[in-house]
């Protein structure tokens, strides 16, 4: 299959667009890390601030629609409950994080939703914006390089993969793109895991076992309402009957991994978004980000600088 890519500014209606700003800054970083500005005399690295709002360009910010941005914290839950998870990344760094603070902060204070917590990844947040948000929306773009995201996909809920020669991810080519039949992707990480994530699986077991022990249980279940209904540990146990509990274990283990979780407390609220463009503009400038803020003034949302 040739490349895929959604024409997002073709879309009709309005626009969600939910950033994976941890996936965005990793892939596009070591293209920009030597990124900097003299900003109040000093010079400031800008590779992240830049890997992370430069998103805007591609962003759809007409009238009516809404930009969400979510971000990892520096600890997490996961790792501290299986030291093997994510294991073996390379760090990028205490300056790097430092930047995508100053991301954050940035984009906080120009009115954009930023959704941050200790313990949580941005996957957390992501799968929650979409599931609380989508009803209000023609369109759903989730920005991200993460298969596990393959989770949200429906009819309207698409997958603009930041890596520009991977495919985006739409309900159409899901299977194609993914490899696992629709609304599977999490099943599929469980049992035969996710290199990427350093999530373990039930060692031996590939793909080809994966599809065979699904292919025993399908008929059971409307793969449509599997992530709705949150089915996916009670088809695991239906899939691995006649397994050992040892293995169930494992496969129960890697799925709390890569299955989403949020703060009890945690509140999404639904109000209109009101981004002051006037003062993310000179945000840019400050920082030597000035084909942001053309980009702003060719989309009419600003004239010029103050």
């Amino acid at each position: 299959m040739g490349l895929f890519k959604i024409d997002t500014k073709g879309l009709k209606g309005t626009t969600l667009s939910i950033i994976d700003a941890n996936a965005l800054a990793a892939t596009k970083y070591y293209s920009f890390k030597d990124f900097s500005w003299v900003v109040n005399g000093d010079v400031v690295m800008t590779g992240a601030i830049y890997a992370v709002i430069g998103i805007l360009k591609e962003v759809n910010l007409n009238e009516g629609n809404r930009v969400i941005f979510c971000f990892d914290s520096r600890n997490n839950q996961r790792k501290e409950e299986n030291t093997d998870y994510k294991a073996g990344r390379i760090g990028l760094g205490n300056a790097y994080y430092i930047q995508l603070d100053k991301a954050k902060a940035i984009l906080t204070m120009c009115g954009f939703e930023v959704y941050a917590k200790e313990g949580y990844e941005a996957d957390d947040f992501v799968v929650g914006g979409v599931k609380n948000f989508e009803g209000n929306y023609d369109n759903v773009i989730v920005y991200t390089n993460d298969d596990d995201m393959a989770q949200v996909i429906d009819d309207k809920v698409m997958i603009r993969s930041i890596n520009s020669k991977r495919n985006d991810i739409t309900i159409d080519n899901y299977e194609e793109v993914i490899g696992v039949p629709y609304n599977t992707v999490l099943l599929q990480k469980a049992i035969v895991g996710c290199k990427s994530d350093n999530v373990k699986g039930i060692p031996g077991y590939g793909d080809a076992k994966f599809r065979k022990l699904l292919n025993n249980v399908i008929g059971k279940y409307n793969l449509k309402d599997v992530r709705k209904n949150e089915q996916e540990e009670e088809i695991l146990r239906d899939m691995l009957a006649d397994d050992t509990e040892e293995h169930l274990q494992m496969a129960l283990d890697s799925l709390k991994l890569v299955k989403v979780r949020l703060p009890a407390e945690f509140n999404f609220i639904d109000e209109k978004q009101y981004i002051n463009y006037t003062t993310l503009a000179n945000q840019c400038d400050k920082y030597g980000m000035k084909s942001i803020t053309k980009h702003l003034i060719e989309q009419g949302v600003i004239h010029s600088i103050i």
